[in-house]
């Protein structure tokens, strides 16, 4: 029994190292022109990281993501704006019973009428 448990606590021990390194940090690096770009993984905020005068300085990086999702979202209300204007201005509506009725007359008169015409001219 003492071999088993002595096996298992080595096992995680040597489990322990591999598993910290496997676990990622807050800040990401990434090596640009100038300096590093560095990625705040809690926030997501990107930074320009430079060494001025031996001190490390870091400047956030304009995030405009904010700006455009302002911008695709009032240039969707301007879309659904123009859409429900142009709904009310070339609206065509589906003519009632009624209208159905009436130009079914109208095309009766002018079905008799021609028939009346047709005969006149033969007769």
């Amino acid at each position: 029994m003492t071999r088993c448990t002595a096996l298992v606590i080595l096992f995680i021990m040597s489990s322990l190292p591999l598993a910290a390194a496997e676990l990622p940090g807050r800040f990401v690096l990434e090596k640009v022109d100038g300096g590093f770009l560095r990625l705040d993984r809690d926030s997501g905020t990107i930074s320009h990281c430079t060494a001025q005068s031996g001190q490390w300085e870091c400047k956030p990086v304009k995030d405009e993501t904010m700006a455009l999702a302002a911008e695709n979202a009032r240039l969707r209300q301007e879309n659904e704006e123009l859409k429900a204007q142009l709904a009310r201005t070339y609206a065509i509506g589906l003519p009632s019973d009624r209208d159905i009725a009436r130009f079914k007359a109208i095309l009766g008169n002018i079905a008799d009428r021609f028939a009346d015409f047709v005969e006149g001219i033969a007769g």
